[in-house]
């Protein structure tokens, strides 16, 4: 509602922020929207983030702060900081990219590009920043806030910086209060993941379930039909002390089984059913969900065909 997007402390679901983002870039053709914002927007909307890595040592100990942490802003975001020899790389991506072509990752990137510099304090420079989209406006606006090179169409979204940059100091470091807000964050992070996996779980397995009715067992079907990326789908289930996969196999064993009740059900076509075109596979699948061959499982234990 109108009430929701003028509320500065209202979660919007989701869909929400690709729905706006489409609805500017109707209004507003050819300007780099996501480029103004992050000029613009107040450094806040980084919220505990920023307050815990403006106390790091390095511009590296605080970006990677923000990356470990950068949940507890954004709870479907990827966020990567890694080191590639010479260079260090600052990634980001978020499942709403394919939908407003990368603005959310654009955004971000940008609002942390300023926090090195105003909140930080750092005298760092990039080497280059990477799209994986195509400019949204004249390429020199994207030059002129970052002051770097620019490159569009890559395979990522993200800052490269050459690694010794990453040692340069934060202007207000402080030792103690770092490691008091690491804690604190990790904590609280830790709490949002133990909160979302009890809460997603259950929506996964259901689309899980969806997926069968249509004949669809793929990992990637299951994660886009629950709306995750297909890492974070997995990850949730490792949170759960299980795999994907597991779940999926878990769904065409139950299946399976409620089939072959039906004694004139075909072993073939019981396959068929569960995703299998080779009754080969579906018979080593059935045999490692039950430690039984189709075969045995009908006859039942003793040894008689079950009706």
């Amino acid at each position: 509602t109108a009430q929701d997007l003028a509320d500065p402390n209202a979660r919007l679901k989701d869909n929400v922020p690709p729905l706006l983002w489409r609805a500017l870039m109707d209004a507003f053709p050819g300007d780099a929207l996501a480029i103004e914002m992050a000029r613009a927007a107040p450094l806040s909307s980084l919220g505990g983030l920023l307050h815990g890595a403006q106390f790091a040592a390095t511009v590296g100990e605080a970006l990677r702060f923000i990356a470990e942490h950068s949940p507890y802003v954004a709870d479907r975001i990827e966020v990567a900081f890694l080191h590639a020899g010479n260079e260090t790389v600052f990634t980001a991506w978020h499942p709403n990219d394919p939908v407003d072509r990368g603005r959310t990752s654009e955004l971000g990137i940008g609002l942390v590009w300023r926090a090195i510099a105003e909140a930080l304090g750092a005298d760092v420079a990039l080497v280059r920043v990477e799209f994986a989209h195509p400019p949204f406006g004249p390429e020199a606006v994207y030059e002129a806030f970052f002051q770097a090179p620019v490159h569009f169409g890559r395979a990522r979204c993200a800052m490269v910086f050459e690694t010794p940059a990453m040692e340069a100091s934060v202007r207000h470091a402080n030792a103690p209060l770092f490691a008091f807000m690491r804690e604190h964050y990790g904590g609280l992070i830790a709490q949002m993941r133990r909160a979302g996996a009890e809460n997603a779980l259950p929506p996964l397995r259901a689309a899980i379930l969806a997926n069968a009715e249509q004949g669809a067992f793929s990992a990637q079907a299951a994660a886009a039909r629950a709306g995750l990326s297909l890492r974070s789908a997995q990850r949730l289930a490792l949170r759960h002390e299980t795999t994907l996969q597991a779940m999926i196999d878990d769904v065409r064993s139950e299946i399976a089984l409620a089939l072959m009740k039906d004694a004139a059900a075909d072993i073939q076509a019981v396959a068929l059913a569960v995703g299998y075109s080779d009754d080969r596979a579906f018979r080593r699948a059935f045999k490692r969900w039950t430690g039984q061959t189709p075969s045995q499982h009908r006859r039942g234990p003793n040894g008689a065909a079950t009706s």
